[in-house]
């Protein structure tokens, strides 16, 4: 074996101890902490006990999810998905259960702990996806491609029955044109550019001699050469020392991000130590059989690190089996997924086109989420995290989640529903149906096929993601009952049975009963207020900084934030784009557009 490949494996195994060592710190660090944080008595004597559990559990996934990108051995995956577990029970069982008014505290909270927001945020990588799902994932985008192309190609074969082609129009329009060889060009555009600087350099003489005789006539008097001289550098030395000492303390304050640029570099500074959110999808495929038993508390996940501590010798590694060995296609399900893809029920985003979508680069904020009466304001991807995004990927490893929610995010039009709802899907690799009033009025089948056709495929697929569009045609107030209306109540009931997660999106919650004891959770998308807008606009500028559209940095934040006061999430970023960035043709709305454009 050569130096540079002992050099490697030196370099993995370092990494992969000290990855162990945080884990087996942070574990009994949780540990330690206790279980009972929810106790009055608990909060009251030790107000920061629930954040610094809350932190703890986030940086043991990441650490987890950091080691299983170096290792990536089954006692690794299963300690990676048992982490993941855990933290989604910590959170809905135990985190959801604090008083409102403790979670209102979280930012002096962790001011007084002394670290940032940025430790409080969940950030992983789709590591813990099953490599099957991601198998589906990737052929089920090359269906609905094929299946795109073969649409167009009828509608173009019918439209050429009906209309005259190309080909029988005279060709009698004369191009008046001449065409120009490449020096042509240049001598025209030289010309063109010394005639404007020709034209600044005498405008610019006028001026200053305009200045001049302005300047004479209002003096009236002689000016002493000698004083004048000394005034003139005396304000020339002024004017320069001002100037350093501006320079010296802007670049202060940027090193201690005080200013709008030290804010900018340090948000994307936390943005670059998330990386693993950006790992290309290459998953290992492991039989059950190699799989060990997973822990099902701290405690057995401390026994658990301990007892798979040591570094794997590389060279004793077994080779996972072949990619196809394990992989499971049901020709049954993929032809209701044709179908559904054909009566578009169902629209398979491309990855290329979601680049700039990610669910992990969506600006997060604190939002209302009611459930059984109780009311919280906790941070909307977290959130997210625990009760759809992780439940859902779980699933298909066999392990003992959490049941399926169904949440319902409220907000008006702009404010972030559609964009959440399909980062929820994209995240988890999730087949996305959408449920609308315009899918139950087209023709390609009947309804009460297509009611069926969508309630087996969910049934048979087991890891669907349903997403019901324009809810507020069920709001109190409009109580005109239709058809169509009494399929979509009917196809959420018995979606509400199945093995998938449901998101409604409504513009108010005052709905009718039948439809809102569907969900679990009412979100209500806010506009931003204080220190989350000023969030907002901060990762916005931050975002086009990454993205090399940033035109200008503003100088206070102050006058957006006073200037997008009554705009929400969506209207804000229009507004800072719009004035600060180049125009960005990637937009939610036309996501769906893009992506028949790139089939």
């Amino acid at each position: 074996m050569s130096l540079s490949n002992n050099h490697v494996l030196n370099v993995e195994q370092n990494c992969t101890s000290f990855c162990k060592g945080q884990l087996l710190e942070t574990v009994q660090n949780l540990v330690n902490l206790g279980d009972g944080i929810t106790k009055s008595k608990a909060v009251r004597k030790n107000p920061s006990l629930p954040i610094k559990r809350l932190a703890a559990f986030i940086k043991m996934c990441q650490l987890y999810d950091e080691l299983y990108y170096i290792e990536k051995t089954p006692a690794t995956l299963v300690g990676f998905l048992a982490s993941v577990k855990l933290f989604c029970e910590f959170y809905l069982r135990s985190y959801m259960r604090l008083s409102d008014a403790s979670m209102k505290q979280t930012d002096q909270l962790c001011m007084k702990e002394g670290f940032s927001m940025h430790n409080l945020q969940m950030v992983l990588s789709s590591q813990f996806i099953h490599p099957n799902r991601v198998y589906l994932r990737g052929k089920r985008i090359e269906d609905e491609e094929a299946l795109r192309v073969q649409m167009l190609f009828r509608e173009e074969f019918q439209r050429a029955q009906t209309i005259v082609t190309e080909l029988d129009i005279a060709m009698d329009i004369a191009l008046d044109t001449a065409e120009l060889d490449i020096d042509e060009y240049c001598t025209i555009i030289q010309s063109a550019e010394r005639i404007y600087q020709a034209l600044s350099r005498y405008f610019h003489l006028i001026a200053v001699k305009q200045k001049a005789l302005d300047l004479r006539a209002s003096e009236g008097v002689e000016v002493d050469p000698i004083k004048a001289i000394v005034k003139v550098q005396s304000i020339t030395r002024g004017h320069l020392a001002r100037k350093q000492a501006d320079h010296f303390r802007r670049e202060e304050h940027q090193r201690l991000g005080l200013s709008i640029d030290g804010l900018l570099s340090s948000i994307s500074k936390d943005r670059k130590t998330t990386f693993l959110k950006d790992l290309p999808l290459n998953q290992h495929c492991f039989p059950d059989s190699d799989l060990p038993p997973p822990p099902r508390s701290l405690n057995e996940l401390d026994e658990y690190i301990r007892d798979h501590y040591f570094t794997p010798d590389p060279l004793k590694l077994i080779d996972p089996p072949p990619q196809g060995s394990l992989r499971k296609v049901d020709g049954y399900v993929e032809n209701l997924v044709a179908e559904l893809i054909l009566a578009e029920a169902i629209k398979i985003i491309d990855p290329a086109v979601m680049q700039h979508w990610k669910f992990d680069d969506l600006i997060t904020m604190s939002v209302l989420v009611k459930t059984r009466g109780k009311t919280s304001h906790v941070d909307l991807r977290n959130f997210l995290y625990a009760s759809m995004v992780l439940p859902m990927a779980l699933s298909p490893w066999k392990l003992d989640v959490t049941r399926h929610a169904s949440i319902l995010l409220v907000g008006d039009a702009g404010s972030g529903k559609t964009a959440w709802s399909v980062g929820m899907a994209e995240k988890c690799l999730a087949t996305r149906l959408r449920i609308s009033r315009k899918l139950f009025t087209r023709k390609f089948m009947g309804r009460k096929r297509l009611l069926e056709t969508i309630t087996q495929f969910v049934h048979q697929d087991g890891y669907s993601f349903v997403e019901f569009d324009r809810l507020e045609m069920f709001a109190t107030n409009k109580n005109r009952k239709s058809p169509i209306k009494t399929l979509i109540v009917k196809l959420l009931t018995e979606l509400r049975k199945r093995h998938c997660q449901i998101v409604g999106l409504s513009r108010t919650a005052d709905l009718i009963p039948d439809v809102l004891t569907a969900f679990d959770y009412v979100i209500t998308l806010r506009n931003p207020v204080g220190i989350d807008r000023y969030s907002l606009i901060a990762q916005t500028l931050a975002a086009r900084q990454d993205q090399e559209t940033l035109l200008r940095t503003p100088k206070r934040l102050f006058e957006i934030s006073k200037a997008t006061k009554k705009a929400n999430a969506g209207e804000t970023i229009a507004k800072v784009d719009a004035k600060f960035s180049k125009p960005i043709t990637t937009t939610v709305s036309n996501v769906h557009k893009m992506q028949m454009k790139h089939s």
